[in-house]
């Protein structure tokens, strides 16, 4: 308690911290954690300020006691530690949804995956789309007049990396025009490599639609609000199978629900 004149005042304090570890038997211990409530933010000139990540490397032949972090020092094994926790990390189906604005531009492109490629939504014509036997390339040429046009399509199995290349009219799309994620940032180079062993929630997107009510209201580019543009999101399959049940589950949870759920009050509070 907390003593105040000779008053005992009953307090609680929560937080609320998401990690994961993983352990080479009488080798090394690696533990990566961030906080509950961390997020990632977005400054007025467009900078992006992600959230803090920790991690916690020990020898254990050498350190029982975990008193001699490694992370800092050994970035060798660092390195091969986190490849071993995303090998374990089970890894979220998520679906990858291309937008291109309308307009009498073709775009055209290149995917390839590590693991295969199921299309989950084609595109109107006039386009083209081929999809390699071995589903592990896909290919396609979109000229998307009259309204914007999506290609969705998912990599099994989950973890596996994709590879994105994107051109417009024959030449390299500029990586300002490729918008990424819930806040439409032009993040990432042209072509892009995405890591699913990494969780990038930049990337992430709910199943409405972004492009037009983001493309508006974005503070980046803070003036140039026109095409030609591409949106690459990921969204989760669960939202993206029942974004309305989702959507209203979350609703009806209200802030109490909400923030059980997030583990910062205890059902009992």
């Amino acid at each position: 308690g907390l003593i105040k004149g000779g008053r005992v005042d009953r307090f609680i304090y929560t937080e609320g911290i998401k990690g994961k570890a993983v352990r080479v038997e009488d080798k090394y211990k690696y533990i990566r954690w961030k906080r509950g409530f961390a997020r990632t933010w977005l400054s007025v000139d467009g900078t992006v300020e992600r959230q803090k990540v920790e991690e916690e490397l020990y020898d254990l032949k050498n350190d029982a006691e975990e008193e001699n972090n490694l992370a800092g020092k050994d970035t060798k094994l660092l390195q091969q530690m986190r490849n071993l926790l995303g090998d374990f990390t089970i890894k979220e189906p998520m679906v990858n949804r291309l937008i291109f604005t309308p307009g009498d531009d073709t775009f055209s492109g290149n995917i390839e995956a590590e693991g295969k490629i199921i299309i989950l939504k084609t595109v109107d014509p006039p386009s083209e789309i081929h999809l390699a036997e071995d589903l592990k390339n896909l290919r396609f040429k979109i000229t998307p007049r009259g309204s914007r046009t999506e290609l969705l399509f998912e990599v099994q199995p989950p973890g596996a990396a994709v590879k994105i290349s994107i051109y417009i009219n024959g030449k390299k799309l500029s990586k300002e025009k490729i918008l990424i994620g819930a806040l439409s940032l032009p993040l990432k180079p042209n072509p892009m490599w995405i890591d699913a062993r990494e969780d990038n929630p930049i990337l992430k997107a709910d199943p409405f639609d972004p492009f037009d009510k983001l493309r508006a209201n974005a503070c980046w580019p803070p003036e140039d609000t026109r095409g030609p543009w591409v949106h690459f999101s990921r969204i989760p399959y669960e939202d993206w199978t029942h974004p309305v049940r989702r959507k209203t589950k979350i609703t009806n949870l209200g802030v109490r629900g909400v923030l059980e759920g997030w583990g910062y009050i205890s059902p009992n509070e």
